[in-house]
């Protein structure tokens, strides 16, 4: 059963503007009233993050969140709240465990929000992320449950619409996972306010129907590649109004005598050719030819 949480959000990172509005286009999806929000007072804004090797900033911010009495604090970015060490993973997982604690001690769950590494080989692949792909040290160990957001494709804005495709990776210690299809379209509305639409898929849905995708233009590629050798067949048969054999073909295509015969066999199908009425000498023996309908009816009425 859910319950309606006291969040206090702090952030420092995406502008005041920009959270205000998405806050607002949020609650519209989710027909939330921001009026009841602001009358409980269930959402604090905090325009800052607090700097967790600071003990006067941090019982500041202690102070924050029991006047917000929060059940939830958002802290965003992470990386701002953590001093310069940020290349020891010992010294930012003891930063990482105060910074929790307080929020903790005040009955409160903290949620922490960072970006992941440039450098790392699934955001440049589109990829789902792993714990390993956030950035700074200590915070793969220290983390105990995670929702690692990527995009899947690459961002490409349109007029007036954002679509995000994006990888949802849920996971935590107690051993609960998932992977997800994200797609999150930001719109503007006809009086300039955003509207957001979100959809949620399985991801092994998406990378079966990616798969079939695959498929169908590997198909596709391959029948239009035979159609091209197909007519180059074609056109060898119109050089000359005589048989052909498979051998001649298999020369003049130099391709195996598996491929001659489809050959063979689809243009036979097409009624562009037919056996030859007689068989065609070749060294010394003779073989089967096959030649185009048309000459052929021309060879049965010199024949009559």
């Amino acid at each position: 059963m859910l319950h309606k949480k006291r969040v206090l959000f702090c952030s420092a990172e995406s502008g005041k503007q920009k959270i205000r509005k998405t806050i607002y286009a949020l609650a519209q999806q989710k027909g939330i009233s921001l009026a009841q929000i602001r009358d409980n007072d269930s959402l604090r804004l905090s325009w800052w993050v607090p700097k967790i090797a600071n003990k006067e900033i941090m019982a500041y911010f202690k102070s924050e969140i029991d006047r917000a009495k929060a059940d939830v604090v958002v802290i965003d970015p992470l990386y701002q709240a953590i001093d310069d060490q940020q290349a020891s993973m010992i010294l930012n997982g003891q930063q990482l465990a105060d910074l929790c604690n307080y929020v903790l001690d005040s009955g409160a769950t903290p949620i922490c929000c960072d970006h992941a590494k440039r450098s790392s080989e699934n955001v440049k692949m589109r990829e789902p992320l792993e714990l390993h792909d956030i950035s700074g040290a200590g915070k793969a160990e220290y983390f105990r449950q995670w929702l690692l957001v990527s995009r899947r494709e690459k961002f490409a804005p349109e007029e007036n619409l954002k679509p995000h495709k994006l990888w949802l990776s849920i996971g935590g210690s107690e051993g609960h996972s998932s992977q997800w299809a994200l797609d999150v379209n930001e719109r503007f509305n006809d009086v300039g306010q955003l509207d957001i639409d979100v959809g949620l898929t399985p991801r092994h849905e998406v990378v079966l129907r990616q798969k079939e995708s695959t498929d169908s233009r590997k198909d596709t590629a391959k029948q239009k590649k035979f159609e091209e050798q197909l007519c180059k067949v074609l056109t060898f048969f119109k050089a000359k109004d005589e048989p052909r054999t498979k051998t001649d073909i298999r020369s003049h295509m130099m391709c195996s005598g598996d491929a001659a015969s489809a050959y063979i066999h689809h243009l036979i199908e097409r009624e562009d050719i037919a056996l030859s009425l007689e068989k065609v000498l070749r060294g010394n023996q003779k073989t089967e030819g096959w030649i185009l309908i048309k000459s052929m009816s021309q060879q049965g009425g010199q024949g009559g």
